[in-house]
């Protein structure tokens, strides 16, 4: 049986439709309205339309644009009620047997042959924990009259599902050649702390990836995350340059106490002392204060970073 539920959210001027379907709340319908000065009422300026399967997984998404010259729902091309997007627009959605969404598809309304015509596509991929693995963006082409591959994202995991691996590769759309994106690997410790995190970018002279940025956490005795250090590379020695670190220090109850941070000096080749952080906490742990300083040099001594650039953060409870 289904039955609809009316929500009037005021603050976005739109009006949710839910429905429930065997004991499943999902969203029916969204109206969108616009003040009209003149008539001195709500005018309804668009709406969605969903659709489920049985399991409750929203399998379409229509939207629809208010024709006030037919007085009549249109496919025209009006912004939607949720705030992007345009009126006109349909979304299919598909799954596999474990509820994963497989596959999106979007289509615009062609007013001329008055017809849905492909527009964009997503198909995703799952390991058997259910963890995404492959993510392939499609655009229409008019003129094969077929999906063309734009962008294509690998996502690899070691043993324990930790995520080994982020890299996406675009399409030229002149060249039709494939090109970097990012490239992002990750490295775990034996209990799954993340204890290095590479960034590579692509060379486009070389059509291969280079460093970019090489993060490393250090943990302490009990799991606290204690250090951390940024490489750049060095395009000149083609190895990573010290760029920045972070200690974190901790108070009897393993609340964060202070953060030091410390820059790379190129002439004096040794890390210099340029901010911190402190926190204070109440009797339950919850974050009070938290107040940056830059350090001094010519005075030796920590100066508290002003409001006017929006360095100190205060919180009060």
């Amino acid at each position: 049986m289904k039955k609809n539920i009316i929500i009037l959210l005021l603050a976005t001027f739109s009006l949710n439709l839910f429905s429930q379907l065997d004991g499943i709340i999902v969203l029916d319908s969204t109206y969108s309205y616009t003040w009209d000065k003149t008539a001195n009422d709500w005018i309804v300026t668009s709406r969605i339309l969903n659709s489920y399967d049985t399991y409750g997984n929203k399998i379409e998404e229509i939207g629809y644009g208010w024709d006030t010259t037919g007085n009549d729902w249109g496919y025209v091309d009006l912004l939607c009620g949720r705030g992007f997007g345009s009126c006109g627009d349909r979304y299919s959605y598909t799954y596999d047997q474990y509820g994963n969404n497989t596959e999106i598809i979007q289509y615009k309304w062609d007013s001329v042959v008055n017809t849905w015509a492909g527009h964009s596509r997503v198909t995703f991929g799952y390991n058997d924990n259910g963890h995404a693995t492959e993510i392939i963006f499609y655009r229409w082409d008019f003129e094969t009259n077929d999906w063309i591959k734009d962008r294509h994202t690998i996502i690899e995991y070691d043993e324990y599902e930790n995520k080994t691996l982020h890299r996406t590769l675009y399409r030229s759309s002149v060249t039709g050649e494939w090109r970097g994106g990012h490239h992002r690997a990750y490295v775990y410790d034996s209990v799954g702390h993340r204890i290095e995190e590479t960034w590579y970018k692509w060379d486009h002279e070389t059509s291969d990836w280079i460093g970019n940025n090489y993060m490393v956490s250090v943990y302490d005795s009990i799991g606290n995350y204690a250090e951390w250090y940024k490489y750049m590379w060095d395009t000149v020695t083609n190895d990573w340059m010290y760029e920045r670190h972070h200690v974190k220090t901790y108070d009897n109850e393993a609340n964060r106490a202070e953060l030091l941070i410390y820059d790379w000096d190129t002439v004096i080749t040794d890390w210099v002392l340029s901010g911190k952080r402190d926190f204070l906490y109440d009797a339950k742990g919850n974050t009070i204060e938290e107040i940056g300083y830059y350090w001094a040099s010519a005075t030796g001594d920590w100066i508290k970073k002003g409001l006017s650039n929006c360095k100190e953060i205060t919180f009060t409870i």
